[in-house]
C-alpha cells in the first residue's frame, strides 16, 4: 500500500474532510485492527479519496438538512465502533442516506429519534401540514439475493411485516402524534441492480404499497442515490409525500378493481 495513501490518514484529515464523524474514525481503526473485511472497509483501502470524499459530502449534507453534527447523527443510529458487524455500518449508512433523499422530496424538520428504541421508527419529519413516522430498511447488505423486481418486493414486504417495520411506524404515529407513516428502503446499485432504472424502482414501490394495504396513511419510498441518463435521480416515493387525499382514494379504487396505478 503506498504510504501517501493510507486509508486511515485520510480518513483523519479533518483539514480536509470536516464533516467526518471521530466516531468512524475509531471504527475504521478497529476494522484494520481486527482485519475486518465489509464494504466500507474495502472501499477505505481500495479508494481511500474517492470513498472519503463521498462519505464527508454524504455526512456534510445530512448535517446541513438537520442542523446536528456529523458524530450525534451517526450515533443517533446506534452505531457503535466496536461493533464489527458489516450489517450495521450499512444500515447506519442507510439512515444518514435517507436524510438527504427526504429533504430532497420536500420534508422538513427532519428529526431523527436518539435512544434507538427498536419498538419505534427512524424519523419524524414534516412535509406540508403532515407530520410523518419514518422508518428506513436497509437492502445494502447480501444484495445478491436480490437482484429483480421481484426480489426487491418480496424482500421489503417481509421487512415491513416479518421485522415489524409497520409496527414501529404505528407506534411512532401515536407517540409523536404522527399523522402518516413512510416505510423506506436503501438499495444497492453497484452490481445486483444495476440495470434496473428509475421506472424499476417505481414499480417495485407501487407494489409494496398494494400488498401492505394501500393505505393513504402509508407511503413508501426507495433510493439508491444514483442519477442514471437525462440527469434523472432513481429514488421515488408512492404516493407522493404531498399528494391530496382525493388522488389517493383514487389510486386505492383503482387498486380495488384491478387498475394500473
Amino acid at each position: 500500500m503506498n504510504s501517501s495513501l493510507d486509508p486511515l490518514q485520510i480518513l483523519s484529515d479533518t483539514n480536509t474532510y470536516p464533516f467526518i464523524p471521530q466516531t468512524l474514525i475509531q471504527y475504521a481503526q478497529n476494522c484494520f485492527i481486527e482485519d475486518v473485511k465489509n464494504r466500507f472497509s474495502n472501499a477505505l483501502s481500495t479508494k481511500p479519496v474517492v470513498t472519503v470524499k463521498a462519505l464527508n459530502n454524504m455526512f456534510k449534507r445530512a448535517s446541513n438538512v438537520t442542523g446536528l453534527t456529523p458524530d450525534n447523527l451517526l450515533n443517533a443510529t446506534g452505531f457503535h465502533p466496536k461493533d464489527l458487524n458489516p450489517q450495521r455500518i450499512d444500515s447506519a449508512f442507510a439512515e444518514i442516506r435517507a436524510i438527504s433523499f427526504l429533504a430532497n422530496e420536500g420534508f422538513q424538520d427532519i428529526q431523527p429519534l436518539y435512544g434507538r428504541n427498536h419498538k419505534e421508527a427512524d424519523f419524524v419529519a414534516r412535509h406540508g401540514a403532515y407530520l410523518f413516522a419514518i422508518e428506513v430498511a436497509d437492502s445494502v447488505f447480501d444484495a445478491t439475493k436480490r437482484v429483480t423486481p421481484d426480489d426487491l418486493v418480496n424482500w421489503a414486504i417481509g421487512r415491513a411485516q416479518n421485522d415489524k417495520k409497520l409496527q414501529q411506524i404505528e407506534r411512532t404515529k401515536k407517540s409523536y402524534k404522527c399523522n402518516k407513516g413512510v416505510f423506506l428502503f436503501a438499495v444497492d446499485t453497484e452490481s445486483p441492480t444495476i440495470w434496473l432504472t428509475r421506472p424499476d424502482f417505481l414499480e417495485v414501490v407501487k407494489r409494496v404499497w398494494r400488498e401492505l394495504g394501500s393505505g393513504c396513511d402509508l407511503h413508501i419510498g426507495c433510493f439508491t442515490g444514483r442519477v442514471t441518463l437525462g440527469n434523472i435521480p432513481d429514488d421515488v416515493m408512492f404516493p407522493e409525500a404531498g399528494e391530496q387525499l382525493l388522488s389517493c382514494i383514487w389510486k386505492k379504487l383503482r387498486v380495488f378493481f384491478g387498475l394500473d396505478i
